[in-house]
């Protein structure tokens, strides 16, 4: 089975289900935020406050507030990157978002693409940033946390690392650039 199609076999979905409802304090097969963000940190990853609200955002697909630990374990991928990148993308979109408002907006993302790193053309950003707009859930022209890390995690995103590189720091192109 090709797990990069985000399937995981049944017995991997009841392990998880299994792991997962250990959380559920009143057991109703469902967490709330502060139980996602236990979960969170189980997995091994540090979420403030903040974050874990857009996670629980971005899991709650049928907004009831309340997270269905079946939509948690639909959700698995984004928690295993979280438990591998989690700090790293926290500090990436944490330079992306400049003005700290919890969003990326286009025309900055734009701004970075065209002058950091190995710049691009404005045409070439504006051919990058229309790939990008369909983690634009909302259609705002933004990019919340939640929909930087759908982007990170799909195979066409643009700026993954080069194939035999270990770990890459993906906020080195980002620091010194955001602060001009």
């Amino acid at each position: 089975m090709d797990l990069e199609d985000g399937e995981l076999p049944e017995a991997s979905k009841a392990e998880l289900w299994r792991c997962y409802k250990k959380f559920d304090t009143n057991d109703d097969d469902t967490v709330n935020p502060d139980e996602l963000g236990e979960i969170l940190r189980w997995s091994g990853f540090s979420p403030t406050d903040c974050q874990v609200k857009e996670l629980s955002d971005l899991f709650d697909k049928n907004g009831d507030g309340r997270l269905q630990i079946e939509e948690l374990v639909h959700h698995w991928r984004t928690i295993a990157q979280h438990s591998v990148h989690g700090n790293d993308l926290m500090a990436a979109f944490s330079c992306l978002d400049t003005e700290k408002t919890g969003i990326i907006r286009l025309p900055k993302l734009h701004k970075i693409l065209t002058s950091t790193g190995e710049k691009m053309t404005g045409q070439e950003a504006s051919k990058v940033l229309e790939s990008l707009m369909q983690f634009d859930r909302d259609g705002s022209g933004t990019f919340s946390y939640g929909e930087f890390v759908e982007m990170f995690m799909k195979e066409s995103f643009p700026f993954k690392k080069p194939e035999g590189v270990e770990k890459v720091d993906i906020t080195q192109n980002f620091e010194k650039k955001t602060t001009e």
